[in-house]
């Protein structure tokens, strides 16, 4: 399968891929289509920049039910950034889809009352960061009983010795039945044994390296307060164009 059509996917999205100039599905996205869309547990495996986010919101969003006002996927990450950036997809992709999949964005450091309040418009699909997402979860404002499938994004980190609790106090909020889907840019460590120990028969599936897109990019970091971080960010751009 070489085309998004040839893999199922309806009109609209493909058109939504390709105003992104996003034309054919990469290695990674070939490889978990139809697992993940078969709600099978899989670990997805593939450099940052092959596609590995599309790999599993393009069957989810597929498979969403949308005559219920039920919740049927969550997506834990284990950052705001990358939530929001996840979320940011979504939207993009249910841009010219009638009807779209309702999601909602749940992170810290943002008003829980607010979001406390657009949880009752039913979302289908919510992605957030795991410390919100489990508070809301407890408090029952957040209703995981039908949920279908669970996303551990970047879940090296994730099922780290500090933060493996919570993610499994998370997933029991969901049926037993659910699947799990988990994402990293490593290769098969000690943490896909944790993945096997809560999921059923985990698949692993892995980009080919000669398919790896991710750019040469230089990484840096400034440390700021995350309120000043559009005035640090602003100010780190002008120093590195001069």
């Amino acid at each position: 399968m070489g085309t998004f059509k040839e893999l199922g996917l309806c009109d609209s999205r493909i058109e939504a891929l390709s105003r992104q100039q996003i034309t054919v599905p990469t290695d990674i996205q070939i490889e978990g289509y139809p697992i993940v869309r078969n709600q099978q547990d899989i670990w997805l495996s593939a450099p940052t920049g092959s596609g590995k986010t599309l790999a599993y919101l393009l069957p989810l969003l597929a498979g969403i039910d949308l005559s219920t006002t039920d919740l049927q996927v969550a997506i834990l990450s284990p950052t705001q950034e990358l939530a929001v950036q996840i979320h940011d997809c979504i939207r993009a992709l249910e841009s010219s889809t009638t009807p779209s999949v309702r999601s909602q964005l749940l992170i810290g450091n943002a008003s829980a009352l607010r979001q406390k309040e657009k949880l009752k418009k039913k979302p289908h699909l919510v992605v957030g960061t795991l410390g919100r997402m489990l508070e809301l979860g407890r408090t029952r404002k957040l209703k995981l009983h039908a949920c279908r499938s669970v996303v551990i994004d970047e879940a090296d980190n994730l099922l780290a010795d500090d933060r493996i609790a919570d993610v499994e106090a998370f997933i029991k909020m969901a049926p037993r039945d659910r699947q799990l889907i988990f994402t990293s840019a490593t290769q098969k460590g000690g943490a896909f044994g944790i993945a096997e120990s809560i999921g059923k028969d985990v698949q692993w599936r892995a980009a080919r390296s000669s398919q790896a897109q991710a750019p040469a990019i230089e990484h840096s970091y400034v440390e700021t307060r995350y309120h000043n971080k559009g005035s640090s960010l602003t100010a780190t751009s002008s120093v590195t164009e001069a």
